[in-house]
């Protein structure tokens, strides 16, 4: 029987840790894939150097900071790609603490640009099939950075980023860092018809805020129903780049929820907190005189775009919208039981 017991208690244990184990936040995979032909040095056809258009240390000082600016609050692993015409093996780096990205840094500072064509289609494909294959789980974002035109066949890239929306998960983004603003139409209107993509023409900076719950639950007090307004609070976790005051989010309720709960909302104050979130209070007012009923409030929100010492930069929100339910408090009513009282015999 002690042998039954200990065997049970360690087949408790574990299903128990396995899964906890499961359960575990996965560490967030930040991509870097870079553009390495000799355009980048200012070179072009024939040899010709023109000094005017090297970027190349322009571009590895804005990598320097990308490295900078990821968040070491949690597990973090970094991959490195470069292209040209084909796509490098990856280098891997795992972030542990602020330490850890001088190596990264390094990576970096020592690649040489010196590549003849521009296939960004299939480097990206080829990135694509290597996070699935070993990170398809975990929240991926990736910084394509080019400062040429995609050399491959018209509709390439946009048959490529079409398969990424397909299998991609709700917290994976792709950034195209368009340096020269090369892009084709056709490439553009690929990632600006993508939910999950964004471009910046330049050396863009893009922010990202994840809200951090779901769904904030709000109760009604009986002796509230017919109030006008209620506030609630959500946190967003800065999970790309560096979070600045000359950004901010709007809200807004879709017009067709407007229709079905007569409420709308509004921000009335945000601020990053002591814990580096960015805290946002939200105002959801009452439009019509009916009291308020138990529904479920989906939020939308949008991020801005800014210029800060003429860099350009730009917040995404992802996921964009999250939801607010309210429920009016339940009163359970009181019951009296009325009980027979036995007499002793008494006259």
């Amino acid at each position: 029987m002690k042998k039954v017991f200990l065997l049970l208690l360690a087949i408790m244990a574990v299903t128990y840790f396995g899964a906890k184990a499961q359960n575990a936040e996965k560490p967030f995979v930040h991509c870097l894939v870079l553009d390495k032909t000799a355009s980048m040095e200012g070179k072009i056809a024939k040899g010709i150097f023109r000094p005017e258009e090297n970027i190349w240390n322009s571009v590895k000082n804005y990598c320097y900071d990308w490295v900078d600016n990821i968040s070491v609050s949690q597990p973090t692993i970094v991959l490195l790609f470069t292209y040209d015409e084909d796509l490098s093996a990856p280098q891997t780096f795992i972030i542990n603490s602020t330490d850890d990205k001088a190596v990264i840094k390094e990576s970096i500072r020592v690649i040489e640009a010196s590549g003849q064509h521009t296939h960004i289609a299939t480097s990206f494909e080829k990135t694509m099939k290597y996070l699935r294959d070993n990170y398809e789980q975990n929240k991926k974002r990736i910084y394509l950075i080019t400062d040429g035109r995609d050399e491959e066949a018209p509709g390439r890239f946009a048959s490529v980023i079409h398969n990424y929306d397909s299998w991609r998960g709700d917290f994976d983004y792709l950034y195209f860092v368009d340096i020269n603003d090369q892009a084709t139409p056709d490439v553009r209107k690929a990632i600006e018809e993508s939910p999950n993509a964004e471009i910046g023409k330049g050396l863009t900076e893009f922010v990202t805020l994840s809200p951090d719950f779901k769904t904030i639950s709000h109760e009604i007090k009986q002796n509230r129903l017919d109030e006008r307004s209620f506030n609630v609070t959500q946190l967003f976790s800065v999970t790309n780049g560096k979070m600045n005051d000359a950004l901010s989010i709007k809200a807004n309720i879709p017009d067709n929820s407007v229709e079905n709960t007569n409420l709308s909302i509004r921000i009335a104050k945000a601020n990053i907190n002591n814990n580096g979130k960015y805290e946002v209070e939200f105002v959801v007012n009452v439009i019509s005189n009916t009291n308020l009923q138990d529904c479920i409030i989906p939020v939308n929100i949008t991020g801005s775009q800014a210029k800060v010492d003429g860099n350009d930069l730009q917040l995404n929100v992802e996921p964009s919208s999250f939801n607010i339910k309210v429920t009016k408090e339940h009163i359970e009513p009181v019951v009296i039981e009325h009980q027979k009282i036995e007499t002793s015999g008494w006259d």
